[in-house]
């Protein structure tokens, strides 16, 4: 009976470390699907970039020759100048988030490996506890050892899972941040 219960034990166990890093692999591709995502925006910024700095060269040419219109073709330069510095501003502003978002993301899968643990002990802890017939042979500082630790575990997942919503939240905050900052370009752009 003994033997089929450790090997109930090392079943579970193994049955939980598989699902952990399935959840992992499966954020990883999420995560890398994100990358690639705003990778692509980047090009697109950086292409739409290049053309404005052209169209801009371009306009400066008849500068030089026709003395009318150089006051028309510098307010176009001024302005292009003033979108392709937003620009640059918000593609450095997604680069820092990246990052940010990247940290957290990580942070998140140190808390679910964590969690995974913690898991996997408090049921090893709750089989041996049951396991045991003889209730003499277990002394009581090992017994109050035992439920100290369960305490720990409890409350260091209750902070991650405090952390956890947190982040939720401050990613939020950027979202809106960086939809309202979209927002503002597109109408300066209007103007």
């Amino acid at each position: 009976m003994e033997k089929y219960k450790v090997y109930q034990k090392k079943k579970e166990k193994k049955k939980m470390t598989i699902l952990m890093r399935k959840k992992i692999r499966k954020k990883k591709k999420d995560k890398n699907k994100m990358k690639q995502n705003r990778k692509f925006q980047m090009m697109k910024m950086q292409m739409t970039l290049k053309k404005k700095m052209e169209s801009s060269m371009i306009k400066q040419l008849p500068q030089a020759y026709l003395e009318d219109s150089s006051q028309q073709i510098g307010d176009d330069d001024d302005d292009d100048e003033n979108d392709n510095e937003g620009e640059v501003n918000q593609s450095s502003s997604v680069l820092q988030d990246d990052e940010q978002i990247e940290q957290e993301e990580e942070q998140e899968n140190e808390d679910i490996l964590k969690d995974g643990k913690d898991e996997i002990n408090e049921q090893q802890n709750d089989t041996s506890l049951s396991d045991s017939d003889n209730p003499s042979s277990q002394t009581p500082h090992h017994v109050n050892k035992d439920q100290r630790s369960q305490k720990q575990k409890k409350r260091q997942k209750k902070d991650r899972k405090k952390k956890k919503k947190d982040r939720k939240k401050k990613k939020k905050k950027r979202k809106k941040k960086k939809e309202k900052e979209k927002e503002k370009q597109k109408q300066q752009k209007r103007k």
